[in-house]
């Protein structure tokens, strides 16, 4: 549930159950999802939304899609959100029946690019076709259509319905949605674009002692070092290390950072802080009987090391130190 001012619009996961009206100006919104969802697939998202809806005629049956754009932006939804469609149904011929059925399909416009939220997935792609204008297959073809709206509804399937259990397996979500993109694209534009989009436009040298690296990868390597007897990892890492970090960028930076910790930590001491940790750190010491024997005799001797001028200063004015009475006075 979720309150929120009586001029906003709130939007989120599965289906809008009830309304509630409150005194103080606000509205209670109450959203309810049929299926389980990952922790970050949850969306909550308030605005000045407008809304409309259509059905799909899906591979389930009667599939219900819930636009919700800011409501100066109806005119630009109406013209990219029909991609949906398209999309749904190349996915449920490639992948089975969209999951989520009984929560429906939204498109929420949002600040960001976009998320895969379950059945609620946001959009911020300023609706046109690509990544934001940009196609990173480098071929063109991924202008043709819009990437959040493939993407990102990809991940229902991949990453919503089936989740990785640990983050290691991330590529499960992200691998296969970006494969995805490329399906998208035999759909729309036939098998041979979909394979011109999924490998790109950036030519491929074979590493001699395994895998494939860009050609302008390997050529740097192998002009800066040597490639040759190299793997593929082997030549990433040397590229990242002689094109992206040169050593004579690397260390004056480190050392300069270093330089400036210290100073800081200076400060930081000085200003008193770091007596008032080391007493802390004092006090759990005492609490400890070994410990605290053993520290205290170490405490004399450094005491003594470290404070001996003011010893030293304690000795002298007490040779001097005279009483009223005293004849030499």
């Amino acid at each position: 549930m979720g309150e929120i001012p009586d001029s906003l619009l709130d939007v989120s996961n599965g289906r809008l159950r009830s309304t509630k009206k409150n005194a103080n100006g606000t509205t209670t919104y109450e959203w309810f999802a049929v299926n389980p969802i990952n922790n970050y697939a949850i969306a909550v998202a308030t605005g000045h939304y407008a809304h409309y809806s259509e059905t799909f005629d899906g591979a389930k049956g009667p599939l219900t899609m819930d636009y919700w754009p800011l409501d100066y932006n109806v005119e630009n939804a109406k013209r990219q959100f029909p991609q949906a469609r398209t999309m749904l149904k190349c996915f449920e011929h490639w992948f089975g029946p969209y999951p989520w059925y009984e929560d429906g399909y939204k498109l929420l416009e949002v600040p960001n690019t976009g998320m895969e939220h379950q059945s609620a997935v946001s959009y911020g792609n300023w609706y046109a076709n690509g990544y934001r204008k940009r196609d990173a297959s480098g071929t063109g073809l991924g202008l043709k259509w819009d990437f959040i709206i493939v993407h990102e509804s990809a991940h229902e399937w991949w990453g919503n319905s089936i989740t990785m259990k640990d983050q290691a397996d991330m590529w499960i979500h992200e691998s296969f949605a970006t494969y995805a993109e490329g399906l998208f694209t035999e759909c729309q534009q036939g098998k041979k674009a979909g394979a011109e989009y999924t490998i790109g436009d950036t030519d491929y040298k074979r590493a001699s002692a395994g895998g494939f690296v860009p050609s302008h990868v390997y050529d740097y390597v192998d002009t800066s070092v040597g490639a040759s007897t190299k793997t593929a990892d082997e030549i990433y890492v040397s590229y990242a290390d002689h094109r992206w970090l040169p050593r004579r960028y690397v260390v004056p930076l480190f050392l300069c950072i270093f330089i400036l910790v210290l100073y800081l930590l200076g400060k930081f001491l000085a200003a008193g802080v770091g007596r008032f940790f080391w007493n802390q750190l004092e006090r759990i010491i005492h609490r400890l009987p070994l410990v605290r024997n053993v520290y205290s005799s170490i405490k004399q001797v450094t005491d003594f090391l470290f404070t001996e001028r003011e010893i030293q200063y304690t000795r002298v004015c007490g040779c001097y130190t005279v009483t009223p009475d005293d004849p030499q006075g």
